[in-house]
């Protein structure tokens, strides 16, 4: 087939589409054919309507009235009173001895973040690279690595003393 023969039956094939598909035409002088199951259908359609409609016009809750919340999460005041039961003794206190030791020291403010070697005449020197509230600090012994002094350089750890004058050992982490 050419692309002529192929326009023609294409062609041939929209136009008796459209003749089959489109209404049938009415005579000017001719009433239309009704259908009186179609009608009846309808009628009962819009009896069952009306039916559904009062059921559920039966079954509608009434108006509920607003009342206000008991409790306002962002505002605070003095609390209701609760009928919950009276408050519990407050425990006897523990004697001291039996008391637990304090906490230990936070750790200081202070993070070692790198730990360099040198070798200077024959003499290995540590430069301890420490993160402080004012920025990365490189400290050798006796240094000040912000408000604490470097007093000891291992290899994995720093000693330093604080402004209180405690001793703590700061470790690197890997």
């Amino acid at each position: 087939m050419t692309w002529k023969s192929y326009a023609a039956v294409s062609g041939a094939g929209l136009l008796a589409t459209y003749l089959f598909s489109a209404p049938p035409m009415i005579a000017p002088g001719r009433a239309p054919a009704t259908r009186p199951a179609a009608d009846a259908g309808a009628t009962r359609l819009s009896d069952d309507i009306e039916e559904q409609a009062a059921r559920l016009a039966s079954q509608a809750r009434e108006q509920v009235v607003y009342r206000p919340p008991s409790r306002n999460p962002f505002r605070f005041g003095a609390r209701a009173a609760s009928n919950s039961p009276a408050p519990r003794a407050a425990p006897e206190p523990i004697p001291e001895a039996a008391q637990p030791d304090p906490a230990p020291a936070p750790p200081p403010p202070i993070r070692l973040t790198g730990i360099a070697a040198n070798t200077v005449n024959g003499e290995r020197q540590r430069v301890a690279v420490v993160l402080t509230s004012e920025g990365v600090v490189t400290a050798r012994e006796g240094d000040m690595a912000g408000a604490y002094r470097v007093v000891r350089i291992d290899e994995d750890a720093v000693e330093v003393v604080g402004p209180d004058g405690t001793t703590r050992r700061v470790n690197l982490r890997p």
